[in-house]
């Protein structure tokens, strides 16, 4: 059987979900919410999980797991404003402690993908895409001003991106978001003269960004013309300009298609998001891959029907496992 974990936001798993249950396949779906806060007890000998509701839930049930987005800090997320930050932290080191031990009660299981091949971050994604054959753009991990300066010298142009992911924050009501962002000369003559580790990288021209969906051994990709918005000339995941520019299927050159594939083998990843740049001379350049990345819009302006392969992807795993 499949075992989905997601969040009960998450209409990307809502869609694979719904092509499980075309084709009759048989799964089980564990939100955020839904897990822990609902666990009776654990029996320790068969590893057995009694709910609220009556349900018994035994891993040994499940031979794949798809994990999209099932964090732990949600499992607490409704008791936000009743608990000081203190035991907000207790009680979360509490919880991840039951969520390992659930996940370990799943290590037979085909896992699409493996949580630890998820947090893949840009160094070693750069470092694979090459390896794989792909263009990455000149790349500076600094904390030197100097250091800094000699790469922007060389390159005239360049940008930041965080090391691992995209990350988000609220604050007085606000919602602030990092993205990549071109290093103005303001900016650099007001850094000191050390900062926190940071990433930069070249800056590199455009013809068009392109958002490939890896998936059940198959390629997707879309052109995204996001340097039609100034909002979205850098970064199209700017909220203020997303999808305002045209998009376009495009059909990738088969010596790309390979490296990407030896990308993937070369990650352990069977799934994945991956950012390329089309420069005006004609070369493809790799940016990076988010192993959870957003594919609706790729599916939805592509007419691909990605959310149909994801659910063969399982359900391929789910009939060839062994059973334990």
């Amino acid at each position: 059987m499949i075992l989905l974990l997601s969040s009960h936001l998450e209409s990307s798993t809502d869609k694979i979900e719904d092509w499980l249950c075309y084709y009759g396949h048989k799964y089980l779906r564990l939100n955020t919410t839904s897990l822990i806060p609902n666990i009776v007890s654990i029996n320790l000998r068969n590893s057995l999980f009694y709910l609220q509701d009556g349900t018994t839930l035994n891993p040994r049930d499940f031979n794949v797991v798809f994990r999209r987005k099932w964090y732990i800090h949600d499992f607490l997320r409704n008791e936000l404003n009743n608990i000081d930050a203190k035991t907000l932290i207790s009680l979360r080191t509490e919880n991840s402690e039951i969520a390992n031990y659930f996940k370990n009660c799943l290590c037979h299981a085909k896992w699409i993908d493996d949580e630890n091949r998820a947090d893949l971050n840009k160094l070693d994604q750069l470092r694979l895409a090459r390896r794989s054959g792909l263009t990455v753009p000149e790349t500076l991990v600094t904390s030197n001003k100097n250091q800094l300066a000699d790469f922007l010298k060389e390159h005239k142009r360049i940008i930041t991106k965080p090391l691992l992911a995209h990350m988000s924050f609220e604050k007085e009501d606000a919602l602030f978001a990092t993205y990549t962002s071109v290093i103005t000369e303001n900016f650099f003559q007001n850094l000191p003269e050390h900062f926190y580790p940071s990433l930069f990288q070249e800056y590199v021209e455009k013809e068009f960004e392109i958002r490939v969906v890896f998936v059940n051994d198959k390629v997707f990709s879309l052109a995204y013309f996001s340097q039609q918005e100034e909002a979205t000339s850098i970064d199209y995941r700017n909220p203020s300009g997303m999808f305002k520019f045209k998009t376009e299927v495009v059909t990738l050159p088969s010596e790309i298609t390979s490296a990407i594939k030896t990308f993937m083998d070369l990650a352990g990843l069977s799934t994945g998001s991956i950012d390329l740049i089309y420069r005006p001379n004609g070369e493809f350049v790799f940016l990076e891959i988010n192993p959870c990345g957003i594919f609706e819009n790729v599916s939805y302006f592509g007419n691909f029907n990605i959310e149909e392969e994801f659910a063969k992807l399982l359900m391929k795993h789910d009939n060839t496992a062994v059973p334990i």
